[in-house]
């Protein structure tokens, strides 16, 4: 790490605990304002929340789909972690794979190294830079605890947010955070320090114009220490990156016709400059109804995973040949444009309904590319190597639609998305080409939830997923139910059955990449 890294990363830290210790820190609550436990249909459509967007808005004036879980939806789910809490999440698949590991994804390509979901908790990114995807199961927890028999998780952070208002339209915003992590392994152990600072200013141009713009500076440094499984060249890395943005939402009708347009920059370590623009256009012709279409280019940067490691995968039977996958540095983005389209709307205060349809074309998409083999002395004996190296040499296309149904006591949604991936005419890759699989095509889920005399609740939750052929899981219905009884305001007893209709099924499988063992989910009935 240089000198100026090394001085940025002091003062940052300094910065931080002086925030902490001597002004105000505002925490970022979207709900702090709103019981929404006491809100009809009509007055959630209307409640502000905060998204990509980086301000306050109602949800009827949100130019995107986005789907809002209430803390009621998760008292009343028995979900205990946050993938159990996406799980009903329209377009959102979650699928356990063993006791610590899930796959998830948002609108298909989902695998255990997913990473096309862009997660943010608190407002702050939580995925690795080692691979791009999320360790889901640290991020409910802020202790040291151990995860599983062979893999520990220790560390800790700090956030702050100072934020000066001059006007109801105009504020400036700053968040400085700091993040230790050490996480150990039989076959890697990984410690990062991140360190991030963001800045950014709202302001009204005109009449019609709402500005915001913002820049920001992020640092990891990881050292890893290398296994026979996983290495990584260097060892110890460090991974800067800039950033900056600048947003305009333009009233053409009021309350009528809006027009948002904007772009992100940013510069990384590994591919440099990349742009990001994005155009939406949101109509209200009546009141409580929404229509919006847009336009996005977004990129996913390689991680340390594309460049910098080396995994010792299996032994080819046939050959003897030890198959190993291989980092690239000329490994570039991958690129995404993404088009949707639109309607909802909240007709009465007891129902509300949001529709999406969308088009997703994926290029430079990562594919295993079959190297020359070579021989190898260390460790001993001596064998031949077969590579296989990480390149850009598929594009895809995925479509769908998604709805959500909210109807007095009952929420449904229903998924549908079909994904066709096209391998270059240059690319020997066998497998990428069965992310395809992965996904499925229909997904359904209804909760009813009963409110019954003595202080009894009821909530039942079928829900609906289709066969992933690639990894050989067969389509599955399921249920869970919860049964509480509040005898006083402070106090609930509640019994809570998951996976009621089957003793066990898998949800996933292990990844071709990565073998990361898999289970068969079990039903599960607990207090």
């Amino acid at each position: 790490m240089n000198n100026m890294q090394r001085r940025f990363k002091n003062t940052l830290v300094l910065a931080t605990f002086f925030v902490l210790l001597f002004t105000h820190v505002l925490a970022q609550n979207v709900f702090a304002d709103d019981d929404l436990t006491s809100l009809s249909l009509e007055d959630l459509v209307n409640v502000n929340i905060t998204s990509v967007s980086k301000r306050p808005q109602k949800l009827i004036d949100a130019a995107f789909a986005i789907y809002v879980i209430t803390q009621e939806d998760i008292r009343r789910s028995g979900a205990t972690n946050i993938p159990d809490a996406l799980r009903r999440v329209p377009g959102i698949q979650v699928a356990h794979i063993n006791a610590n590991t899930w796959a998830i994804t948002s609108r298909g390509l989902n695998s255990f190294l997913s990473n096309k979901l862009l997660v943010l908790i608190d407002g702050r990114s939580v995925y690795t830079p080692l691979f791009s995807g999320v360790y889901w199961d640290v991020q409910d927890t802020l202790l040291t605890r151990t995860i599983s028999d062979d893999s520990e998780f220790a560390g800790y952070n700090v956030l702050t947010r100072w934020k000066h208002t001059f006007s109801e339209s105009s504020n400036l915003e700053l968040q400085l955070y700091y993040d230790r992590t050490e996480r150990e392994s039989i076959t890697l152990r990984e410690d990062r320090d991140t360190y991030d600072i963001d800045f950014q200013h709202r302001f009204k141009f005109g009449k019609r114009q709402d500005m915001m713009w913002g820049l920001g500076y992020r640092l990891t440094h990881d050292n890893i220490r290398n296994s026979f499984i996983f290495s990584f060249n260097p060892e110890s890395r460090d991974m800067p990156l800039y950033s900056g943005f600048v947003h305009d939402e333009i009233t053409l009708l009021e309350d009528k016709l809006r027009l948002t347009v904007g772009s992100k920059l940013s510069y990384n370590a590994f591919t440099g400059l990349e742009i990001q623009p994005n155009a939406r256009l949101l109509w209200k012709p009546r009141k409580r109804h929404s229509t919006w279409l847009s336009w996005s280019r977004a990129v996913r940067t390689p991680s340390r995973g594309e460049n910098d490691v080396r995994l010792n995968n299996s032994v080819d039977l046939s050959t003897g040949a030890l198959v190993a996958l291989f980092g690239d540095h000329g490994f570039d983005s991958e690129v995404l444009y993404s088009y949707e389209l639109g309607y909802r709307f909240a007709p009465s205060g007891d129902l509300s309904v949001d529709i999406a349809m969308y088009y997703n074309n994926y290029d430079k998409l990562l594919t295993l590319e079959p190297g020359t083999p070579f021989l190898e002395t260390l460790p001993t004996p001596a064998h031949i190597v077969s590579p296989f190296i990480a390149r850009n040499e598929m594009d895809g296309e995925v479509f769908g639609m998604e709805m959500a149904v909210d109807w007095w006591h009952l929420k449904g949604s229903y998924s549908y998305q079909q994904i066709l991936m096209h391998l270059n005419k240059s690319s020997l890759d066998t497998v990428s080409e069965t992310v395809e699989g992965s996904t499925p095509h229909n997904m359904f889920f209804i909760r009813s939830s009963f409110d019954l005399p003595g202080n009894i609740e009821l909530d039942l939750s079928p829900c609906y997923t289709d066969t992933l052929p690639s990894v050989d899981v067969d389509s599955y219905v399921e249920l869970d139910a919860r049964l509480a009884w509040k005898p006083f305001e402070n106090l609930e007893i509640s019994l809570i059955g998951q996976h009621l209709l089957d003793t066990h099924h898998p949800e996933f499988k292990q990844g071709v990449i990565v073998s990361t063992g898999s289970t068969e989910i079990e039903r599960l009935v607990f207090f």
